[in-house]
C-alpha cells in the first residue's frame, strides 16, 4: 500500500538537508500541496532498533495542508526480522495545521511508524506516538479535515507483535470548532495499532490509546464528523492476549447552529475484521471504548453517537475469555432546539458478528449510556434506531455459539432525561444485557449477573 508517489525529491531531504535526524520541526509558511516528510527512512533492513529520541513535526498555518508525516518509514521489499523501539526509545509524529479561513485545511498520514512489509517480530518497550492537529473551520463552506492517523502501520504478515509494561503506542487527532455557516470538521481513521494482515501473536501489558475531540458545529448548517478512532485494529490474528490498558475515546462538542449536525460513531477499543484464535483480556485490565457529545442546542440540529463497542469481532472467534474489564460508555446531551434530535444507538460492550467457538466471561463487560432531556419544541431524544433495529447491548452475538459461560458480570443501562418541551419525545428502549441473535449449539451456562 505504498504512498510513494508524492513528490519524491522530499524523501529523504529537504532545502537540501538529509532527513535523518533525531529532531526534525519544519515550519511551512503557506499552502502545501503533495510533499512527504521522513525522518527516518529504514528501507531495505532486515533489522532495526532504536534507543533514542525520534521526532518529526510539520506544521503549517491558516489554509494549508499537511499530508504524508513519517517518523521512521520501510517501504516492505525487504521483510523485517526485527523492529525494535528499546525502553530508552521514543517516535513521534506531529501533522498541524492552523485555521480554515476561505480554503478547506487537511493534516492526513501522520505516523509513528509505517512499515509496508511483513515483521517477523515487533517490539515496543519505550513510547511510539502520533498526532494530528488543526484549528477551526472559520471562513463559511470551509472545512477542516484529519485523518489516518496512526502510531504503528504494518500492512504485512506479523509474527510477534508486542507491547511491553509502562509503554505507550497512542494516536490523537484535535480539532476547533465548524465557526462558519455551512462549514465542516472532519475526523476519521486515528488508530495507534493498525495491522492490515495476519497477526500470529499479539500481547500488549503497555498502554495503547486512541483519542479524537473536536469542538461545536456552532456556525447555521454546520457540522462535525468525528468517526474511525480505534485502539487496536486487526486483519486476522491468531493469539491476542492483554493485560494492560487498550482505550478508545472521542470528545466532542454540541450542534449549537440551526440545523447543524454532529456525529460520532465507529469508536472501538479492539475491531478484528477477520478470523480469530484465541482471545483474552485478563487480569485488572481494561478494554474500553468512551464517547462525550454535547447536544443539540440550535433549531432543527441533530445529534448523533451509533457503532461504538469495547470490543467488536467481524468474523469466527475460536475462543474468548474475559477476566477483566471490557466497557463502553456514552454520555450525550440535551435536545434543547426546537425541532431538534439526539440519537444514540448500536452501543455494546462485546460484539460478535462471526460465529463464536468458546465464551466465558469471569470479569465484566459493561455498557453505559446516558442522554439528556427533550426540552425543545418538537424534540425527541432516543436510545433505539429502528431502521437497524438497534439499541443498547452488553454482549451481542449475531450468529452462532457453540458454548457460552459467564460467572462475572454483564450489563447494560441506559439513563436518559425527560420530555419536557411541547410536543417532545423521550424514548429509551431495547436495552439487553446479553443478545443472541443466533443459536447456542452447544452449552449456555450462567453463574453470573446479567443485567439490563
Amino acid at each position: 500500500m505504498s504512498r510513494m508517489g508524492w513528490l519524491g525529491g522530499f524523501k529523504g531531504k529537504w532545502m537540501g538537508f538529509p532527513l535523518v535526524l533525531a529532531f526534525l520541526t519544519l515550519l511551512l509558511t503557506g499552502p502545501l500541496a503533495y510533499a512527504q516528510f521522513i525522518n527516518q527512512d529504514i528501507s531495505g533492513q532486515t533489522s532495526y532498533t532504536n534507543s533514542d529520541w525520534l521526532s518529526i513535526s510539520v506544521i503549517g498555518g491558516d489554509d494549508a495542508s499537511v499530508p504524508d508525516v513519517y517518523c521512521v518509514y520501510d517501504d516492505g521489499t525487504t521483510p523485517l526480522d526485527l523492529f525494535e523501539n528499546t525502553d530508552t526509545g521514543s517516535i513521534s509524529a506531529l501533522g498541524q495545521v492552523g485555521n480554515a479561513v476561505s480554503d478547506d485545511v487537511e493534516a492526513s498520514y501522520i505516523m509513528g511508524v509505517l512499515i509496508e512489509g511483513s515483521v517477523t517480530t515487533f517490539t515496543n518497550g519505550g513510547d511510539i506516538t502520533a498526532t494530528g492537529s488543526a484549528a477551526s473551520a472559520t471562513g463559511d463552506d470551509t472545512e477542516v479535515d484529519i485523518y489516518t492517523v496512526y502510531g504503528v502501520e504494518i500492512d504485512g504478515d506479523v509474527g510477534t507483535f508486542t507491547n511491553s509494561s509502562s509503554d505507550t503506542i497512542s494516536a490523537s487527532a484535535v480539532a476547533g470548532n465548524a465557526s462558519g455557516d455551512d462549514s465542516g470538521v472532519y475526523i476519521y481513521d486515528i488508530n495507534p495499532v493498525w495491522l492490515l494482515s495476519t497477526v500470529d501473536n499479539f500481547t500488549n501489558s503497555g498502554a495503547i490509546t486512541a483519542t479524537a475531540s473536536a469542538g461545536d458545529a456552532s456556525g447555521d448548517g454546520s457540522w462535525v464528523s468525528v468517526g474511525g478512532v480505534w485502539s487496536l485494529y486487526f486483519d486476522e490474528v491468531t493469539s491476542f492476549t492483554n493485560t494492560g490498558s487498550v482505550s478508545a475515546n472521542a470528545q466532542v462538542g454540541g450542534a449549537i447552529g440551526d440545523g447543524s449536525y454532529v456525529e460520532v460513531y465507529d469508536v472501538y477499543g479492539v475491531e478484528i475484521d477477520g478470523d480469530v484464535g484465541t482471545f483474552t483480556n485478563s487480569g485488572s485490565d481494561t478494554i474500553s471504548a468512551s464517547v462525550t457529545l454535547g447536544g443539540a442546542s440550535g433549531d432543527n440540529s441533530v445529534v448523533w453517537a451509533y457503532w461504538i463497542a469495547g470490543v467488536s469481532f467481524w468474523d469466527d472467534v475460536d475462543s474468548f475469555t474475559n477476566t477483566g474489564t471490557i466497557s463502553t460508555t456514552v454520555s450525550v446531551g440535551s435536545a434543547v432546539g426546537d425541532g431538534s434530535e439526539v440519537w444514540v444507538a448500536s452501543i455494546t460492550g462485546a460484539e460478535f458478528w462471526g460465529n463464536v467457538g468458546s465464551f466465558t466471561n469471569e470479569g465484566t463487560i459493561s455498557t453505559t449510556v446516558s442522554v439528556g432531556n427533550a426540552s425543545g419544541s418538537g424534540s425527541f431524544v432516543s436510545t433505539f434506531y429502528p431502521d437497524w433495529n438497534a439499541g443498547v447491548y452488553g454482549v451481542y452475538l449475531d450468529s452462532d455459539v457453540d458454548t457460552f459461560v459467564n460467572t462475572g458480570n454483564i450489563s447494560a443501562s441506559v439513563q436518559a432525561g425527560g420530555a419536557l418541551g411541547d410536543y417532545s419525545e423521550v424514548y429509551a428502549g431495547h436495552v439487553l444485557g446479553v443478545d443472541i441473535a443466533g443459536n447456542v449449539t452447544g452449552s449456555f451456562s450462567n453463574e453470573g449477573t446479567i443485567t439490563a
